[in-house]
């Protein structure tokens, strides 16, 4: 009988009853350290994307997946100072290598409680907002983050602006203590000239006052960040979905890409999902794919139970805010977004464990609660799986296997099959002939790896059954030489 392990030795137990003792005590490790232990993963490289390919390249022609959590006040204080050293020791007791970074410009956004800081405007002595002068503080807290981030081989992605909070009013108004509303400001600037009681209009072209202060906020945050390889940057959480709102973010992604062009270091710039209760919300992906942007995460339309395959035309980044908001997510939902080719971001209100300085404005149901809790899992476990594999060439082939989620390259012999139900399947290796193939298991409930002995490739519906007869991944790749992606990507 194959031998059976942790999923290679990370040894994070699998759901929020398994955690137990052990996570909270690693938590509470970590909140006690202060600043944190650099890790012993590589410092991540600059990315770029190759048309075609399913995920970025390193600078050492690694092909990395993103996955990762992320939290509101990751980058701003929401109320009390947020435990980052706590929640970079969670990412990497995950496995996560990539955060969403937020990042808004008034003390509240409505998703959770303020007032948040630092701001990236200044202050006059009246205590209004001076939009002409920038508050060092801000900038030096995303590069210190994104610096920390890096050491331990996390990637991060630093969002410009967020249009979420400027579409309500109710159950307050996170618009009255926006730079932008009138009175606010000592410039002059009125972000609501129709008096609609909401900032929408700011994420538009409307006003050239308004986008001759955002163009210059923009190229300052790029500026502050641009040395750094670990990078990514994304216009705008869920801006309106109207056709004046999709002008002003591909405005920025212009304005963002000159500069960031011309500064040295070429980072990846994404696009993602506008608001999907507003508009045609079918037609949120059709903008996004037609854009410039070098990523997008897509609406949430059609991932949460069979995701579209990833094309590979931009790198896909699947974000469960997009989808469910809060809650959702399950270990299942990782591997069939990871087998269809898709990166992942998940949305985690850090209920469990209970991190210093959470403020969040939802109140967090256990169910919810397990689900986040199950995707840190399933993150943990499909990175550890891609650092099994060479992933250049890899593409979403479900029609290979009869299950119908399988992650491959059969010219080099790599392969991912998820059986969502566990049992017996096919798998079709015509396209493999002449090598012999490892095959290792993945037990997804029990998050451990074990070894299947090998496969001759060749036959066209090559069977296989899981060990436990529950869900499970197949790992399959050439016995010899090893791929360069053994060892974990930075």
């Amino acid at each position: 009988m194959p031998g059976r392990r942790a999923l290679l030795g990370l040894g994070a137990v699998v759901l929020a009853e398994r955690r137990g003792r052990r996570a909270e005590a690693e938590t509470k490790q970590g909140l006690a350290a202060g600043a944190p232990r650099r890790g012993t993963r590589a410092s991540p490289s600059l990315l770029r994307h190759e048309p075609g390919d399913l995920y970025f390249t390193n600078a050492e022609g690694r092909q990395v997946y993103l996955a990762g959590i992320h939290t509101w006040p990751a980058s701003q204080d929401r109320g009390p100072a947020f435990d980052w050293p706590g929640f970079l020791a969670l990412q990497e007791r995950i496995g996560g290598n990539f955060i969403r970074m937020w990042g808004i410009d008034g003390e509240d956004d409505h998703s959770v409680r303020g007032p948040t800081s630092p701001l990236p405007y200044a202050r006059a002595a009246d205590g209004r907002f001076d939009l002409l002068r920038f508050d060092a503080a801000f900038f030096d807290r995303i590069r210190g983050r994104a610096i920390e981030a890096g050491e331990r081989g996390m990637y991060v992605s630093q969002m410009l602006f967020n249009g979420w909070g400027l579409q309500f009013g109710e159950p307050r108004n996170p618009f009255d203590a926006s730079p932008w509303k009138a009175g606010n400001n000592v410039n002059g600037i009125d972000g609501d000239p129709r008096g609609t009681g909401k900032g929408a209009d700011v994420q538009t072209l409307k006003d050239p006052a308004v986008t001759a202060i955002q163009e210059p906020y923009v190229r300052a945050v790029l500026d502050a960040l641009n040395d750094l390889p670990n990078v990514l940057f994304e216009i705008s959480n869920e801006a309106a979905n109207t056709d004046e709102a999709w002008a002003w973010q591909n405005h920025m992604l212009g304005v963002a890409k000159r500069h960031d062009g011309v500064r040295g270091l070429r980072h990846p710039i994404g696009l993602t999902a506008a608001a999907a209760w507003m508009g045609d919300r079918a037609d949120i992906d059709v903008r996004l794919a037609g854009s410039a942007a070098d990523w997008t995460s897509p609406d949430g339309l059609r991932h949460e139970a069979d995701p579209p395959p990833a094309t590979g035309a931009k790198v896909s980044i699947v974000d469960t805010d997009h989808i469910w908001g809060i809650g959702g997510q399950s270990l299942d939902w990782v591997w069939r977004t990871f087998t269809r080719g898709h990166n992942i971001l998940s949305m985690d209100s850090l209920r469990t464990p209970d991190l210093a300085g959470r403020s969040v404005r939802y109140d967090t149901t256990p169910e919810q609660a397990a689900a986040e809790d199950a995707a840190r899992e399933g993150i943990r476990q499909t990175r550890a799986v891609a650092a099994m594999l060479d992933l250049r060439g890899m593409r979403s082939r479900g029609e290979l296997s009869s299950t119908g989620f399988a992650l491959a390259d059969p010219a080099d012999g790599d392969f991912v099959v998820y059986a969502p139900e566990g049992g017996g399947f096919t798998l079709d290796l015509s396209g493999t002939a002449g090598k012999r193939l490892a095959v290792r298991w993945v037990d997804a409930e029990a998050g451990t790896v074990a070894e299947g002995g090998a496969v001759e490739s060749g036959n066209a519906s090559q069977s296989f059954a899981a060990p436990a007869g529950r869900a499970a991944a197949l790992v399959l790749r050439p016995s010899e030489p090893m791929p360069p992606n053994r060892r974990p990507p930075g």
